[in-house]
């Protein structure tokens, strides 16, 4: 007879607070999800099985439309249909560095213009292992500059959860290093921020994390490293300089494995004195906020987010 998964256990009386649609989103992501990102180590193989998933579950927000960015092929904007914003969020991805796009986020990315009256823009960035560091962070610079062009330095913004969090604190660590213009303002959403496999949480919560699994996160984040250190802040924001880097908004999960890679993030900011506003839940799973239109915590969550993003 095997020994009870105290931490599964754990998790399950913590849902008691939680929607049933997130509780059946947690099923699904634990039980379908978790199992395909173990089984398929290959990102050729994995990235449109995980781009068909998506259409099980996210909902792409009715009164959004996408279009493509003239002059910009990486770039598609999301615009809440009858306005013309006056400001804009870039939205980086997460999938480990390895997996994801579009067809997967327009769920997430259609809320957030929705809930906020903005217009984001979502960056399909080179993904490793063809494309390891720095080529998404180059893109990402290089997208930021273009929507400051565009709209101005003071109604830009920078979003993204988990590898795509990693890359909006990466960039944000860039543009304060190089004293370049910086983004008015940053929220992620379970991001990676310590790439040097120092993470507590990381193992202890491999019981109560509903959806990343062990080889699945090391492989993306070795496959974007490369040969770079791993502890340049440009690949782990948790070792940066931060001082006179925009308020930043972090909402994390208590349940899952990159639990930790917020809260010290959080710590060494608030040691530079970064303004910081720190989001925490339970039982709701990496990365919540994906189901968008689906679910009402992920409302709630991009809701709080997108008035974090365009507040004046």
């Amino acid at each position: 007879m095997h020994a009870p998964n105290f931490n599964l256990l754990k998790t399950c009386c913590q849902l008691t607070g939680i929607s049933r649609k997130q509780r059946f989103v947690n099923l699904h992501a634990r039980m379908m999800q978790k199992t395909l990102l173990a089984l398929l180590a290959c990102p050729k193989l994995l990235r449109p099985v995980a781009a068909l998933n998506a259409l099980t579950l996210h909902r792409v927000h009715k009164d959004v439309s996408f279009q493509p960015v003239n002059g910009q092929p990486t770039l598609t904007r999301a615009t809440p249909n009858g306005t013309n914003p006056q400001k804009a969020v870039l939205y980086l991805h997460g999938g480990a560095f390895v997996i994801g796009g579009l067809r997967d986020y327009k769920g997430l990315v259609s809320g957030l213009a929705n809930a906020g009256l903005c217009a984001v823009y979502f960056l399909d960035y080179s993904k490793a292992p063809e494309s390891p560091f720095p080529a998404a962070l180059d893109e990402a610079e290089a997208a930021l500059d273009y929507l400051q062009e565009q709209y101005g330095d003071a109604y830009v913004s920078v979003a993204g959860d988990s590898a795509g969090g990693n890359l909006a604190l990466a960039l944000t660590h860039r543009v304060l290093a190089k004293g370049a213009a910086k983004p008015s303002a940053v929220a992620v959403f379970s991001p990676v921020t310590d790439l040097t496999k120092r993470s507590t949480t990381f193992d202890a919560n491999a019981g109560s994390e509903a959806l990343l699994p062990q080889g699945f996160v090391l492989r993306g984040n070795a496959a974007y490293v490369g040969a770079a250190d791993p502890k340049d802040p440009e690949i782990s924001p948790l070792y940066g300089t931060f001082e006179g880097a925009p308020k930043m908004l972090f909402q994390v999960d208590r349940t899952e494995r990159l639990y930790d890679h917020s809260t010290r993030m959080v710590t060494a900011l608030r040691e530079q004195s970064v303004e910081v506003v720190l989001r925490e839940t339970d039982g709701l799973m990496h990365c919540y906020q994906m189901y968008s239109s689906v679910t009402p915590e992920a409302d709630r969550a991009l809701a709080e987010a997108a008035a974090f993003l365009t507040a004046d």
